[in-house]
């Protein structure tokens, strides 16, 4: 079923009108002048590369409009000849990017990749599809995410924390020690990286985390998978958490027990309610 959201922006307001059940929603919003509306569409990222090299700097900021009422902000930098890199953050979407990416003397986007990010692409421009081929492609499985995205949110202490992620499905493959090397550090969950928030300072499993935006890495072994570490979203050094050892052969079942994916015994890979506390609560 198609689903249909528009935006229009006029001066510093933007209206959007999306659909809610039978009925069409309107959401307007004060947005600086200039924003731009948000998803990872390659031609939007284009777009925006286009407005960046023409302002003639090595370096400007943008503000997106990430919901019916958010926004969030980053910039595009100029790297070097043609290629610019793209990061958000501020917002609700802060530590999305980079992404690096470049254009021709055209204004085409010629190619981006996600490499460094939470999100795993390569992308190449192409002279034609081969509809036939991709036909073909997609005849046996739906269109869309085969593993949709999902949240899981706990109150602690009177502080709202969540973990942002993709639910992974095995879908009759062999997952660890196959698909995903033992011994090699996995980020946790398909597509883009799992990303745990929280508005205030924790103490998980003894460990301090500090209030922020944490992508979730995972290290499976023959004999077992841990957590390795929480990184900060956008950051390049990782906090080490305690190593928490659980057999991993057959996670990714699909399941859901309200806190993430479960293993087939129904028992959870990552509960919000491992969260132990707040500093001095």
């Amino acid at each position: 079923m198609e689903t249909k959201v528009s935006v229009e922006f006029s001066g510093d307001t933007a209206v959007m009108l999306y659909p809610r059940g039978d009925s069409t929603m309107t959401s307007k919003s004060a947005v600086p002048r200039g924003t731009f509306p948000f998803l990872l569409a390659y031609g939007l990222m284009e777009h925006m590369g286009r407005w960046a090299r023409a302002t003639g700097k090595d370096s400007v900021r943008f503000t997106v409009l990430a919901s019916a009422n958010e926004t969030s902000s980053g910039y595009i930098r100029k790297r070097g000849g043609d290629t610019l890199v793209f990061m958000l953050d501020e917002g609700q979407l802060a530590g999305e990017g980079p992404f690096t990416f470049r254009l021709d003397r055209q204004g085409h986007l010629t190619s981006l990749t996600g490499k460094g990010s939470t999100l795993q692409i390569e992308v190449q421009r192409v002279a034609s599809v081969p509809m036939a081929q991709a036909t073909q492609s997609f005849a046996n499985r739906p269109l869309g995410s085969l593993s949709p995205r999902d949240t899981a949110r706990a109150t602690v202490g009177g502080a709202e924390v969540s973990i942002d992620y993709s639910r992974p499905s095995r879908r009759g493959r062999d997952i660890f020690g196959a698909l995903e090397p033992f011994n090699k550090v996995w980020r946790t969950g398909a597509n883009a990286a799992t990303q745990f928030t929280t508005p205030v300072d924790l103490v998980i499993a003894g460990a301090a985390v500090p209030a922020g935006k944490y992508t979730l890495w995972t290290l499976p072994t023959a004999t077992g998978c841990g957590w390795c570490g929480s990184c900060p979203a956008g950051k390049g050094s990782c906090a080490d958490l305690p190593h928490r050892s659980r057999r991993c052969g057959h996670v990714l079942s699909g399941r859901q027990d309200g806190y993430a994916w479960s293993s087939s015994g129904g028992s959870p890979l990552i509960s919000i309610s491992a969260v132990s506390s707040l500093p001095g609560a």
